[in-house]
């Protein structure tokens, strides 16, 4: 693969802030047939629990585990955002909307059985955020996360540098706070149309990433998807 350098941030903070509409668009189409999600159900259970989801964005996951759980805590610093998966996700009488970020989480101590984050734990500082994760789950509780694993063609057209800090990222959930490597999932990007693709992408990561990036069809770009687990102890 020939990787670039982007010179241009990626703008996910924007997209939370002022263009929640094209962060959805990237959510809903993202690991098309939800391959990682049911990957992850044969791994853990959620029936009867209380789960936490640390960076819900637009509650493409509230509707998947909501129906199965006891009770589903949505956090997410995006105001905005979190007014979408609200609008989304309504139907679910089960579910508490938290406008916080990950390090100082608004809940009470061993008070979530399960927490689950997708993307979410690059967003905050890790330490501050696994030391929140510790304090709300109960002794014997989980933590699952999924995050981008860094090669394939996705992070081709991301660039070297995000390629670097997903690699980053990764390794310091496993090796610092042992969040075992479970599963990489092959999945893929499921846009309806070819123009859909392009405009969501191009507003996340820029055009030069577009020109850069060889590959004419978007809309079904590959990705793989990296899925940890932790279980909480004591220590």
């Amino acid at each position: 693969m020939n990787l670039k350098n982007k010179v241009a941030p990626e703008k996910w903070y924007d997209s939370y802030a002022s263009k929640p509409e094209i962060y959805d668009l990237f959510s809903k189409y993202e690991d098309f047939g939800n391959k990682a999600f049911k990957k992850l159900l044969t791994k853990v259970s959620f029936k009867n629990k209380i789960v936490l989801d640390i960076g819900c964005g637009s509650g493409k996951y509230i509707s998947l585990i909501a129906p199965l759980c006891k009770r589903y805590y949505a956090l997410d610093q995006s105001e905005k955002i979190l007014t979408l998966a609200k609008k989304k996700n309504k139907r679910f009488e089960n579910v508490y909307y938290i406008n916080s970020n990950s390090e100082n989480i608004p809940l009470k101590d061993n008070s979530i059985n399960i927490v689950f984050s997708s993307w979410g734990f690059g967003m905050n500082e890790i330490s501050k955020t696994m030391d929140e994760v510790k304090r709300v789950t109960i002794l014997g509780g989980e933590c699952w996360a999924f995050g981008n694993y860094p090669s394939g063609e996705f992070m081709e057209l991301r660039g070297k540098s995000e390629i670097e800090k997903d690699r980053l990222t990764m390794n310091i959930l496993n090796k610092k706070y042992n969040l075992k490597v479970i599963e990489v999932v092959k999945t893929n990007f499921g846009f309806p149309s070819e123009n859909m693709a392009r405009k969501v992408f191009q507003y996340l990561f820029g055009e030069k990433s577009i020109k850069h990036f060889k590959k004419k069809n978007l809309k079904n770009l590959k990705h793989e998807i990296i899925i940890q687990y932790k279980k909480i102890n004591g220590n």
